[in-house]
């Protein structure tokens, strides 16, 4: 492998980590519930969810890059894949699939610990005992 592709193949992993960090930002932050209900400035939605307007307009830009909102003006409003996919309300959401692909992703965040101190075993009663 030579070293332009070496770096090119970083890159392309580099790529893939940010975007699914930034779906999940957007996920947990609320923002396609928020564009579900319409059209709306990064304004609107960075009051709405609590977030500093210029960096809730950086992360729109990006998801609209991503395809996953659109643009119109200064407004963004939810692609047809993030309708169906990314909200609550949608019988074809996929947002339980993707918080546990986070989850499991978290544990890759450890894997260096994990393969040094091996894996930690949780204790886990059943539902009947947390009652």
């Amino acid at each position: 492998m030579s070293r332009s592709e070496f770096v090119s193949l970083i890159e392309e992993w580099s790529s893939g980590y940010r975007k699914l960090h930034l779906l999940r930002a957007a996920i947990e932050l609320g923002i396609f519930e928020e564009l579900y209900e319409g059209k709306k400035s990064a304004k609107e939605v960075s009051i709405r969810i609590g977030g500093n307007e210029r960096l809730v307009g950086i992360m729109l830009e990006c998801l609209a890059k991503e395809g996953l909102v659109l643009k119109e003006g200064e407004l963004f409003t939810l692609s047809e894949f993030s309708k169906v996919y990314l909200c609550k309300n949608s019988k074809f959401s996929q947002l339980n699939f993707l918080r546990k692909l986070f989850a499991d992703l978290e544990v890759w965040q450890e894997a260096s610990r994990i393969v040094r101190d091996g894996p930690k075993m949780l204790e886990r009663g059943t539902f009947s005992q947390s009652l």
